[in-house]
């Protein structure tokens, strides 16, 4: 199908991903500019990082960057809220496209349940670990 391939290919131009500064590379490229808490940009747009400049972001004490892309599969064991709240960027040029808006939906359902899985079985390793911690006392 060529119209599928083609929104494929689309989708993955458009894509972006906001991630811990621990996990950019150099060669990766800046989709949103880095700004300080005072907003001082740092570096712009369309940046491809260096090692230099991921030291400097280091120093200012950074600790995300947004770049194009999806370079990073899964952060931090699974941080599907940042996944979820790039999915409007990712289809902003979709509105209004059926399928497309069903797509949307379809993964936006499946990062939450995977948010709240994640969440669970965080919760479950903290319980246990308190216990562990009371019988050892």
């Amino acid at each position: 199908m060529p119209g599928l391939e083609q929104n494929l290919q689309a989708l993955k131009q458009d894509a972006v991903q906001k991630i811990p500064l621990k996990y950019a590379r150099a060669g990766m490229v800046l989709a949103n500019p880095v700004q300080r808490d005072d907003g001082l940009v740092l570096v712009g747009p369309g940046t491809e990082l260096t090692e230099s400049i991921l030291n400097r972001l280091l120093l200012s004490g950074i600790s995300t960057v947004t770049v194009q892309g999806n370079p990073v599969p899964e952060i931090d064991g699974g941080d599907y809220n940042s996944l979820i709240s790039n999915l409007d960027a990712m289809f902003r040029n979709w509105q209004g496209h059926r399928f497309m808006s069903a797509l949307k939906n379809v993964l936006k359902n499946y990062f939450q349940t995977k948010q709240e899985e994640a969440e669970a079985a965080r919760a479950a390793e903290v319980e246990a670990e308190a216990a562990e911690n009371g019988e050892s006392r």
